[in-house]
């Protein structure tokens, strides 16, 4: 995987974007949505900015719970997996 060698050559943390999946649209709303839209929605961008990006840019060590993708849509929905995830600053996957 092309980030993680990345992050291991740099030293630094991985953090999946996918652990920050925001399962909050229907299928339907998903459909309407333009690709840009899509884009911007498909993440919970708060989410992941305070639980690892401010952290981890301050040199904190951090923690979150990933998104569940075990249950298949749409029982998926909202779903976050019991154990969190920890990094540190210079921790990488």
């Amino acid at each position: 995987m092309l980030a993680a060698l990345v992050a291991e050559r740099l030293g630094a943390a991985l953090v999946p974007a996918d652990d920050f999946f925001s399962a909050q649209f229907t299928d339907a709303d998903w459909d309407a949505r333009t690709p840009s839209g899509r884009a911007a929605d498909a993440l919970d961008w708060r989410r992941l900015r305070a639980e690892a990006m401010e952290p981890l840019l301050a040199s904190r060590s951090e923690r979150w719970y990933p998104f569940d993708f075990s249950g298949g849509a749409p029982a998926w929905t909202g779903r976050m997996a019991s154990a969190p995830k920890r990094r540190s600053a210079s921790q990488n996957a």
